[in-house]
């Protein structure tokens, strides 16, 4: 019997340090949300920006009732967006949907303000437990294009459930999403038909990314080229350079930006933009003969020129593919070098047979012959009178004012010798 006095008298102990302690709810971030776009249009209700976890502590069970939100980011909150809600993620997908459990929902007074949440229906949360919350945005449809809302989880309050004792906090502040405002989304050959300027502000969701150039020397600008699923168009976007790829081959990307066909190659100039989940795989390369490749006039993206030499020059005719990935087979006819992204740059043409002259001129001075195809950074440049299959994006530069083909390979895998 004696021996069983010290652990009795242990567990009374340890029973009244539990009764006395403070109870606790600690928070910690869930699942990731990615920053994305919202539009008029938007397949869903809300717009969710923050997903947590809240674990209440051992000594006792924990009444959750109020969390407060701190708003920020380039959009107006107060007019921009029409409430802000917090729920139980009951099958903890990130998504606001019929099983889940609504706490309650407030809204922002003034711009990159704080909101305190006191939730209609306190959920208790058991000793030890724990529960998946989602805070969701509802938007009103106010603000410009490319106007970003950010939010973050500052404090929260709740009560244990037997002592009646406020809650220690701990975990917080966790930052969540951005939500970008756009446009309804539209199809890239839908862009390249759109006049440039303020009514060129085109939205693209949601496109696979096929090449991805980055600023070299004094270049201000990254490149990637973009490109429907079902190959029925692709356009070049041109984003501030971010110092690293902000995406690579085969991701997903939103853009919104301006279409301008003032180039010899329609672009879009990106203003904002968001990577979405990956799915999918790249569109596989339009294969074509080199004078079908490049196209006709499309909207405002020029028809590309076969002969700069005649007079007049003669253009290609056809479907457009200016934009898209392709691949070219050719002999190699000479090689040369161009300023291509702020950095001097090998190239070489192509000829299969379809005489092309761009009115550009070999390293040995001669009139250059085929199609311009630009060589990844350190591969060796291929020898004259090699054959060789060259995958990239069909892109189109100036040659005396006129515009011309140039294949862009992504990495020396692109080039294959026969």
């Amino acid at each position: 019997m004696r021996r069983l006095a010290i652990p009795a008298l242990l567990l009374c102990v340890l029973a009244a340090g539990l009764s006395n302690a403070t109870p606790t709810l600690s928070f910690a971030p869930n699942l990731a949300i990615a920053d994305h776009f919202w539009w008029p249009s938007y397949p869903s209700a809300y717009s969710e920006m923050l997903s947590l976890t809240v674990t209440a502590g051992l000594t006792e069970h924990v009444m959750w009732n109020s969390i407060r939100l701190e708003s920020s980011g380039y959009g107006d909150d107060s007019t921009d967006i029409s409430s802000v809600s917090v729920w139980i993620d009951t099958n903890d997908n990130g998504l606001v949907d019929a099983a889940d459990q609504f706490l309650g929902s407030g809204f922002y007074w003034t711009d990159d303000a704080p909101v305190t949440i006191s939730f209609t229906s306190p959920f208790v949360i058991p000793a030890g437990g724990s529960i998946d919350a989602l805070v969701a945005y509802t938007m009103s449809g106010f603000g410009w294009p490319c106007a970003d809302y950010e939010l973050s989880a500052t404090a929260a309050t709740g009560i244990g459930w037997s002592s009646g004792g406020s809650a220690a906090i701990s975990g917080l502040p966790i930052a969540g999403a951005t939500v970008m405002m756009a446009p309804n989304p539209v199809s890239i050959p839908a862009v390249k038909l759109q006049q440039p300027g303020a009514a060129g502000i085109a939205f693209l969701h949601d496109k696979i990314v096929t090449a991805y150039i980055q600023a070299g020397g004094e270049s201000t600008w990254d490149q990637l080229h973009i490109e429907e699923d079902d190959r029925s168009g692709g356009i070049a976007v041109l984003i501030p350079t971010q110092g690293s790829p902000i995406a690579a081959v085969g991701d997903r990307i939103s853009v919104d930006g301006v279409a301008f066909g003032s180039t010899a190659e329609a672009m879009l100039f990106g203003d904002c933009w968001a990577r979405e989940p990956s799915h999918g795989s790249v569109p596989k390369p339009i294969g074509a003969n080199n004078k079908v490749s490049g196209g006709g006039a499309f909207g405002l993206q020029q028809a590309v020129t076969n002969d700069a030499t005649a007079v007049p020059p003669t253009n290609a005719t056809g479907l457009s593919s200016i934009g898209l990935l392709a691949r070219l087979y050719g002999k190699v006819t000479g090689s040369g070098q161009m300023v291509y992204g702020g950095v001097t740059r090998n190239v070489v043409w192509i000829d299969d047979g379809s005489a092309l002259r761009d009115g550009f001129t070999f390293a040995n001075g001669q009139p250059s012959l085929g199609v311009a195809v630009l060589i990844p950074m350190g591969m060796t440049v291929p020898a004259t009178g090699t054959t060789w299959a060259a995958t990239g994006a069909m892109s189109a530069i100036y040659s005396a004012s006129l515009p011309v083909r140039f294949l862009l390979p992504r990495t020396s895998a692109d080039l294959r010798r026969f």
